[in-house]
């Protein structure tokens, strides 16, 4: 709600403002001080100098943001981030798209000393379709070699969900996808063969 008061005598006019009943911001305009034109209707005048005053706020205000946004901000630029639930988190949204930047992200954390790191970028990126082997991107069944196990098994995983996402068509998918269920399914941790027999299972109930 705003409410407008205008004293003729003391040539002032101004307004409040109210959000949910409580006062958000008193605006006093001396009209000695207005800007030349004058606004014709007083009103005008108000508002044009509430404009002004709210772009200084606006100026003058810290960016409250979420952390999930200044932690894909960080990435994008190459700055570490040191809240690792925050880091991991901002891995699996960037496994939602196929922005080329955002894939850039994965690859570098797919090389990580991390282990955990690796787990949540190698289940990032395989989870949609990419051109995987070309321009230096590896192919699925290549992060098999992972030394770390639980890093195999997160890759199944993500393949999951390409394997409920990838056309019957894209041949060059469906061969990397099986490359990488035998070589799981032949892994030496029973957990990695446990998740390529539950994607193996899954190819053959979508695809045949």
């Amino acid at each position: 709600m705003i409410g407008f008061f205008c004293d003729a005598e003391a040539g002032l006019e101004g307004a409040r403002i109210y959000e949910e009943g409580r006062e958000a911001l008193r605006e006093r305009v001396s009209w000695a001080q207005l800007p030349d034109p004058r606004p014709e209707d007083l009103a005008d005048s108000v508002a044009q100098m509430l404009q002004l005053r709210r772009a200084r706020d606006l100026r003058a205000a810290p960016q409250l943001r979420p952390p999930l946004t200044l932690a894909l901000e960080a990435l994008h630029q190459e700055q570490p981030v040191e809240d690792a639930a925050l880091r991991r988190q901002a891995l699996d949204v960037l496994g939602h798209t196929g922005d080329e930047l955002a894939e850039q992200i994965l690859l570098r954390f797919l090389e990580s000393e991390d282990w955990v790191d690796r787990t949540h970028a190698v289940r990032a990126y395989v989870r949609q379709r990419r051109p995987f082997g070309e321009a230096g991107r590896p192919t699925v069944d290549t992060l098999m070699d992972d030394p770390d196990e639980s890093v195999r098994e997160a890759l199944f995983e993500g393949l999951k969900e390409l394997i409920a996402a990838v056309e019957f068509s894209d041949q060059v998918a469906h061969d990397q996808i099986d490359a990488a269920i035998r070589r799981g399914l032949a892994d030496e941790d029973e957990d990695v063969q446990a998740a390529a027999a539950e994607a193996q299972e899954l190819r053959k109930s979508l695809l045949g």
